[in-house]
């Protein structure tokens, strides 16, 4: 549970910071879910989805973070990531950071 506080609260940290970036290309956020247990949110530019889930998964390929990005015109999922036991906290916050540089990117 610590964990996933910690993730949380880095994301919006991260979110927090690239706020303006965000803005100018017009994407939006939604948070879905926020409690202890789990932060959902989808981030939504012209022709892509973003998702970052950030949970203790019952059933899932990841351990607490899982970042998608889709195509909206096929839905595909176009990029991935997903921790696994293997991977810190450090590598995880590295990992979403420059994914998100990529969505907020990509046209």
């Amino acid at each position: 549970m610590q964990e996933i506080a910690k993730l949380r609260e880095t994301i919006m940290k991260i979110l927090k910071n690239k706020r303006a970036k965000l803005k100018l290309n017009d994407i939006l956020i939604d948070v879905v879910k926020d409690n202890e247990e789990e932060y959902y949110i989808i981030l939504e530019k012209e022709k892509y989805l973003a998702s970052i889930v950030i949970a203790n998964p019952y059933y899932a390929p990841y351990k607490n973070v899982s970042f998608e990005i889709y195509r909206v015109d096929d839905a595909k999922i176009i990029f991935s990531y997903y921790d696994n036991e293997n991977t810190t906290f450090h590598e995880n916050i590295e990992k979403i950071d420059e994914i998100m540089d990529c969505f907020i990117n990509i046209s």
